[in-house]
C-alpha cells in the first residue's frame, strides 16, 4: 500500500496573513483609537479595579492623574436636614472658612477698657478712703453714671489717678458733678497728700464742665491764677470751689480782675475758699481791695481766705485752720 502523503502546512502563508492582519489593525482601527486615547487619555481614580489598571499599563499610554482625591478627604453628601447648631458654627462652615483662607470676623470695641468691662455704668457716688481701695476697685466702681467722686484721709492723690480716671472715657468727665479731696491727717504715720500738679488741675477743670462742687485741700503745689480761672471759666454750674493747702498762694489780683471783667463766669458760685496771698504776691492791700470788689459785685458770693498750718500737739502733728469771711464787699468775721 502506497504511503499516504500528508498535506504540508503553509506556515509561511499563515505568518504572512497574521502580519497583514496586524498591520491593517494598527493602520485602520488601532491607530484611530490610539490617537483618540492620546488626545483624551483615560483617568484613573482611586478605587479602580486591578484589571483595568493592568490593561491601561500594558497599552504604553501615559496615564495622567486628574482630580485624585484621597480617601480620607472624600466629602460626604450634604444632609437634606442638617442639625441645628445655633451655639456655634458647624463643622462644614469651619471647613469652608479654612479652605477660603479668610480670617474670621473680629468684633470691634471702643477701647480695651470697654472690652474688659461690658457694663461701664459704674456707681453714682464713689468714695475711696485709701490708695489700696482705688487700685482694687476703680475699674468696677467708676463709670459713665458716676457723678460724685471723693477721696479720704488715707489717700495720696497724684496725676496718675487722673490719667486713669479719664481713661474710662469722656462720659465720666462730662457727667462728674462732685470732686472732693480731704486733707485731714498730718500725723507721723499719715498717708494723705494732694500731689496734683497745676497743669493736671487745669485739665480737670476743662474736661469736667458739669462740676458743681470742687474741694481740693492740701495742695502741695502752688495755687495759681490758671487753676482758679480754669474752674470759673469752664464750669458754669459750679457753686462751691476750694483751693487750699500748706503751699504758698500764687493767686494774684489778676484772677479778681478777670472775674470782674467776665460776670458770666460761674454765675451760680456761692462759696470761694482760697489761701491768703503768699510772700510773692506784692501789695497785699491791693489784693484784698480787688477781692472785696468781686464780693461786692457778686452779692450772693462768700469768699473765705483760709489759713492752714501744722502744729505739734500731744507728741504728734495736727492741722489748724482759720478763715476770714468776706461778703458784699466787707470783711465779716474771723473764725
Amino acid at each position: 500500500m502506497p504511503p499516504v502523503r500528508s498535506t504540508k502546512k503553509n506556515s509561511h502563508l499563515e505568518s504572512n496573513a497574521q502580519q497583514l492582519s496586524i498591520e491593517s489593525f494598527f493602520t485602520k482601527g488601532v491607530a484611530k483609537d490610539a490617537s483618540t486615547s492620546i488626545a483624551n487619555p483615560p483617568v484613573i481614580s482611586v478605587g479602580a479595579s486591578p484589571a483595568a489598571a493592568e490593561a491601561l499599563a500594558d497599552s504604553n499610554t501615559p496615564i495622567p492623574v486628574e482630580n485624585v482625591v484621597a480617601p480620607a478627604e472624600v466629602k460626604a453628601p450634604a444632609d437634606s436636614n442638617p442639625p441645628d447648631n445655633s451655639a456655634g458654627a458647624t463643622s462644614a462652615a469651619v471647613g469652608a472658612l479654612a479652605d477660603s483662607n479668610t480670617p474670621p470676623p473680629v468684633k470691634k470695641v471702643a477701647n480695651a477698657f470697654t472690652a474688659l468691662r461690658p457694663d461701664s455704668k459704674g456707681q453714682v457716688e464713689v468714695y475711696f478712703k485709701s490708695d489700696a481701695e482705688w487700685e482694687k476697685s476703680w475699674q468696677t466702681k467708676l463709670g459713665h453714671q458716676t457723678k460724685k467722686l471723693s477721696f479720704g484721709s488715707s489717700f495720696v492723690l497724684t496725676d496718675r489717678h487722673f490719667e486713669q480716671l479719664i481713661s474710662i472715657g469722656t462720659g465720666i468727665c462730662r457727667n462728674l458733678t462732685h470732686f472732693e479731696f480731704q486733707y485731714t491727717d498730718v500725723s507721723y504715720g499719715a498717708h494723705n497728700a494732694n500731689d496734683l500738679t497745676p497743669g493736671t488741675t487745669v485739665r480737670l477743670a476743662r474736661m469736667c464742665p458739669s462740676l458743681r462742687f470742687v474741694r481740693l485741700q492740701g495742695c502741695r503745689n502752688f495755687q495759681t491764677d490758671a487753676m482758679l480761672i480754669a474752674f470759673l471759666s469752664n464750669c458754669p454750674k459750679i457753686t462751691y470751689l476750694e483751693l487750699s493747702g500748706p503751699s504758698a498762694n500764687k493767686i494774684t489780683q489778676a484772677s479778681f480782675d478777670a472775674l470782674l471783667a467776665h460776670p458770666n463766669w460761674a454765675p451760680k458760685l456761692k462759696t470761694l475758699s482760697i489761701p491768703p496771698p503768699g510772700p510773692d504776691v506784692k501789695r497785699e492791700k491791693a489784693w484784698l481791695k480787688a477781692l472785696c470788689a468781686v464780693s461786692k459785685e457778686r452779692q450772693m458770693l462768700t469768699i473765705l481766705v483760709t489759713r492752714i498750718s501744722e502744729e505739734k500737739k500731744w507728741g504728734d502733728w495736727e492741722l489748724t485752720t482759720s478763715a476770714t469771711e468776706y461778703r458784699k464787699g466787707k470783711k465779716l468775721r474771723l473764725w
